[in-house]
């Protein structure tokens, strides 16, 4: 039976917000109830999102990832800002980018199948 657990796109948000994860530990402890805390919650909020949403083309499910698009966005904009504060080493702000650049294609991208009266159909990485 296929679920959530299957789809590329959950797959690659729950990278990104594991790698949020590991890399927040490196922010100040001032900041462990303020950057860090958003920064990780905006993350894991992606692929619960993703994972709630009824995966099929409703407008339901077309305000999900409208949602997780939002989600993206915020994320980008809190590890930019936790890099201009020198929270984290520009390797990682480039780590974090790039991960979320990544969702962001795969959700442009199955938005574009999101044709009238086409299937919907998510890729899948079965391993």
């Amino acid at each position: 039976m296929d679920t959530y657990r299957n789809f590329l796109l959950w797959q690659k948000a729950c990278d990104l917000a594991e790698s949020i994860y590991r890399r927040t530990c490196r922010l100040p402890d001032v900041e462990r109830n303020g950057l860090s805390s958003q920064l990780r919650q905006t993350a894991l909020d992606i692929p619960c999102r993703i994972a709630a949403s009824p995966m099929q083309p409703t407008s339901d499910f077309l305000l999900a990832l409208t949602q997780v698009q939002c989600l993206l966005r915020r994320l980008e904009v809190q590890v930019l800002l936790a890099d201009r504060l020198h929270y984290l080493p520009a390797v990682y702000t480039s780590e974090l980018t790039r991960r979320i650049a990544d969702v962001q294609r795969l959700l442009d991208a199955f938005f574009g199948t999101l044709q009238p009266n086409s299937k919907c159909s998510i890729e899948r990485n079965d391993e």
